[in-house]
């Protein structure tokens, strides 16, 4: 048997997801992910909700979300990239809940909706698979400064696990 607060995650989580293939195809989230379709949801998934909304902006709420939170809208996120997309991101939320946090403390990081920052961030790791080649993605998406100074840095974190 389904409790409520089950349903209500269900509910939520697709109109999450919808919200999310609208930011990933680039067009401004509707207002109808803030209507009264949420009335009734527990206190957690309201939390959630909030912190999605704000986050299509920018990371400066980021660090004031909880660890779990923190977890479950990455969770979201990174479904919506493998949903209508097949993007894969393989590495776990709680791996890109510490990156996020390091990179939120950047003021041009802020001022990035978490689904970009996010798809930065696993670029720069090499573990946004869209069927690009990974090397070739990051080039691209990052310029020629940034690939550098994170192929160096990615040398540098393969060198000290090696050792």
């Amino acid at each position: 048997m389904q409790t409520d607060a089950f349903k209500n995650r269900i509910l939520y989580a697709g109109a999450v997801l919808a919200a999310m293939a609208a930011v990933l195809t680039w067009t401004p989230w509707t207002p109808w992910i803030h209507e009264p379709i949420f009335i009734g949801v527990d206190a957690g998934v309201k939390a959630v909700q909030n912190a999605l909304g704000d986050l299509e902006h920018d990371l400066t709420r980021w660090p004031q979300l909880t660890r779990e939170q923190k977890f479950d809208v990455l969770e979201l996120v990174i479904d919506a990239f493998h949903r209508p997309h097949h993007i894969s991101i393989e590495k776990p939320p709680s791996f890109y809940i510490d990156k996020l946090d390091e990179a939120a403390v950047n003021p041009k990081m802020q001022q990035l909706p978490l689904e970009r920052a996010l798809m930065i961030l696993a670029i720069m790791e090499y573990d946004f698979d869209n069927g690009t080649d990974k090397d070739e993605l990051a080039r691209r998406a990052l310029g020629p400064d940034l690939y550098e100074s994170n192929r160096l840095r990615r040398e540098a974190e393969a060198h000290q696990e090696g050792s």
